[in-house]
């Protein structure tokens, strides 16, 4: 197969995509903000409130991702997960989409 640098010539640049997953806390409590973090366990997470989740998003497209997968599976409450995929895709989805 090779590595993308190694088959670089025959790659369209259109055709690379870089794609990237976060989890995303709405919270600016540091204690919610620490009890997040242990449950991510190191992985890599959007916190804050929505507009500062945005610039970090802006961050990430900046750097060439242009794919954000947002994981669910940190919330076992079916209810809270469902409220927080709401929250994200109104408060960051909608804004973002008109930078």
């Amino acid at each position: 197969m090779g590595t993308v640098e190694e088959r670089s010539d025959r790659l369209e640049e259109a055709a690379i995509r870089c794609s990237t997953q976060a989890f995303v806390c709405f919270s600016e409590d540091p204690v919610a903000i620490s009890e997040f973090r242990q449950r991510a366990s190191g992985r890599r997470t959007l916190i804050g409130c929505p507009d500062r989740i945005v610039e970090q998003v802006a961050e990430f497209a900046d750097a060439g991702t242009d794919e954000l997968i947002i994981p669910d599976w940190l919330d076992d409450d079916p209810v809270e997960r469902a409220e927080q995929l709401e929250r994200f895709r109104v408060e960051l989805i909608e804004p973002f989409s008109r930078r």
